[in-house]
């Protein structure tokens, strides 16, 4: 046993936390910033995270609320203007978001089925959106104020994307990587993974979903 949290299974070298019923390679038991949302992996129930306010209303956890500061600042030194849109969501604005999504692909002609699933492609269901970890940032720049796939290709976009990892952020939903995160694209959706994490998953190509699957979170042990 590791503690009274902590059951060590040697047949595949990971360590079962009975608090939080994840398996988790040893070395990462600790790291909260590596929890996963995805329409797999819902938020967990009793998830409270520690809420400071970054600028007005708008929050994220209060343990990543240094890095983004650094990000941000690093970035208007760099002479590019970033904003912080949507970090910290509750599960009620959620619901909004996503409800909206479906009737407005409903007014396009869709069924309800059909703008259920299209929506999710864009908008977390509610109960499995990252930004109510308080982990995930939405950015956009002085200079492209809209949150769509052009952001790529703006000076902010472009510096975000090659920056990020030293403040331990990751790009969340990358083009190539759709089929699994059940994602589109997102250029303007980063995630905090922590520094040693983000470095990684950058260099190596991978979203987090990967990259936890190496390491040796798992969802179950018939999973391995």
């Amino acid at each position: 046993m590791l503690g009274n949290s902590f059951a060590y299974i040697e047949e595949y070298d990971i360590v079962f936390n009975e608090e939080t019923g994840e398996y988790v390679h040893p070395e990462f038991e600790d790291d909260w910033c590596l929890i996963c949302v995805d329409k797999d992996h819902p938020v967990p129930e009793d998830y409270e995270p520690e809420l400071v306010n970054i600028a007005g209303n708008v929050k994220c956890d209060a343990r990543v609320v240094d890095s983004v500061t650094r990000l941000l600042e690093d970035a208007n030194n760099d002479g590019v203007r970033l904003v912080v849109c949507s970090p910290y969501r509750d599960f009620d604005r959620q619901t909004m978001l996503f409800r909206r999504k479906v009737k407005s692909l409903m007014k396009q002609g869709l069924d309800e089925e059909e703008a259920y699933n299209r929506a999710a492609m864009t908008v977390a269901v509610p109960g499995t959106s990252e930004h109510q970890l308080g982990l995930a940032f939405d950015f956009f720049s002085k200079d492209h104020t809209t949150l769509d796939q052009d952001f790529a290709d703006t000076e902010a976009g472009k510096w975000l994307e090659a920056n990020c990892a030293r403040y331990g952020f990751i790009l969340r939903y990358p083009a190539d990587k759709t089929g699994i995160t059940g994602i589109e694209y997102e250029p303007w959706h980063f995630r905090y993974v922590g520094e040693r994490a983000a470095g990684e998953i950058t260099a190596d190509g991978l979203c987090l979903e990967e990259y936890l699957e190496r390491i040796g979170y798992v969802s179950g042990i018939t999973d391995r």
